[in-house]
């Protein structure tokens, strides 16, 4: 399931790289607000998968950092929303010289493709 949901991204970022920082910003902001519309089917998920964590007797810990709450949901929209605030890094000219024979030496952003993050378990996560 994960190297499907790799190959997926990975298509993803092939289409979303050369889109305007407008369109990769409103793409964020529905991101976002879908996370908000959902929030109650998303939490009911989160409820079955905590279930099964407590009986497998996972530790309670584990179990608080797996539990969603809307306060959880809307600080990840607002996270999104933050981001989307940011300039747009793709494009920008970050360093450039002459080099021999005239040359002119350009080192430009550009999309980096897909960024994986695997959740762990650890406080502060």
């Amino acid at each position: 399931m994960l190297i499907e949901i790799g190959n997926r991204a990975r298509a993803a970022s092939r289409i979303l790289s050369g889109k305007s920082a407008a369109d990769k910003n409103k793409a964020l902001l529905l991101a976002a607000s879908a996370l908000e519309e959902n929030a109650e089917m998303i939490m009911a998920q989160n409820a079955v998968d905590v279930e099964a964590g407590k009986k497998n007797n996972l530790p309670s810990a584990f179990i608080d950092r797996l539990s969603l709450t809307s306060a959880v949901i809307a600080g990840i929209a607002r996270g999104i929303r933050e981001v989307a605030r940011l300039p747009d890094p793709v494009g920008r000219i970050l360093s450039e010289s002459v080099i021999k024979d005239g040359f002119r030496l350009v080192k430009v952003s550009v999309p980096i493709g897909v960024i994986a993050v695997i959740y762990e378990a650890r406080p502060n996560v």
